[in-house]
């Protein structure tokens, strides 16, 4: 696990473009950490496509930083992709793949273990 978090940091020290990405987002302490993991991000100096497929619910627009999600993005320029709580690619919507796999690498955070993959993953890992 230190080895896979060491590895973490130092792919999300060397992105500047980060698409970030998660499963749909149902519940208020989903959406505070994945909007906080973007603002910390942000605050970092990244430049960040934070995707929900769905929108941001009505319920949760108070939030600050919803007014920076998007619901997809043409995008397939990114360094490093984060799916947040997923499980499985599949589960982040068939629209966001494309930009998640134009990264050449992958953080996958996530307390499931639905898939054999690994927490980290790419080409240059």
């Amino acid at each position: 696990m230190r080895k896979q978090l060491t590895a973490a940091a130092k792919a999300i020290d060397a992105a500047q473009k980060i698409v970030l990405a998660g499963m749909s987002i149902r519940t208020a302490t989903r959406w505070a950490a994945w909007l906080a993991l973007a603002h910390v991000l942000r605050k970092a100096g990244k430049d960040v496509t934070a995707i929900s497929t769905d929108g941001v619910p009505d319920i949760y627009r108070w939030m600050p930083g919803t007014d920076q999600i998007v619901t997809g993005t043409e995008r397939r320029d990114f360094d490093l992709a984060i799916v947040c709580d997923a499980g499985a690619l599949e589960r982040i919507g068939r629209s966001v793949l494309p930009a998640i796999e134009s990264a050449p690498l992958l953080i996958d955070i996530d307390h499931h273990v639905a898939t054999a993959s690994s927490a980290i993953s790419g080409s240059s890992m």
